[in-house]
């Protein structure tokens, strides 16, 4: 059965909140995990999203090295497909309306939420790096 935006949007819009989608600000042409970071995104108009990669080449030189790439395995989350990371240098936001509109005119898969160790990891990353302004 297929969920009601208004319900998906109210799971993808709660910190650790994840979906799968094509979006356009990332090219628009394969899917993505996103992952929600705010605290409270019910109420924001940005939303803060990171992403994962397997693109494990475009990462081993990034200014902070380990500490702030959070290696993913299927073991560490069950969505996953495939061993990938997140780089916690690049995370992004995104207006709130803009981005409903996108998911509302595509299909786009509603995950289960990031387990909370693994999204506190990702918040430490966020906070090590140094090209994210506190």
């Amino acid at each position: 059965m297929d969920l009601p935006d208004d319900l998906k949007f109210r799971a993808i819009f709660a910190q650790g909140g994840v979906f799968k989608a094509k979006l356009a600000e990332d090219g628009g042409t394969k899917f993505r995990y996103y992952f929600v970071l705010n605290i409270n995104p019910e109420t924001d108009a940005l939303i803060v999203l990171s992403t994962s990669t397997t693109q494990f080449e475009l990462h081993k030189n990034c200014g902070g090295g380990n500490d702030i790439h959070v290696p993913l395995s299927p073991k560490d989350y069950k969505e996953f497909t495939k061993s990938c990371l997140i780089c916690c240098n690049r995370p992004r936001p995104f207006n709130k309306a803009s981005l409903e509109r996108q998911l509302k005119s595509q299909k786009y898969d509603l995950l289960s939420p990031l387990p909370n160790e693994l999204l506190q990891k990702i918040l430490t990353g966020i906070a090590k790096s140094k090209v994210i302004p506190p």
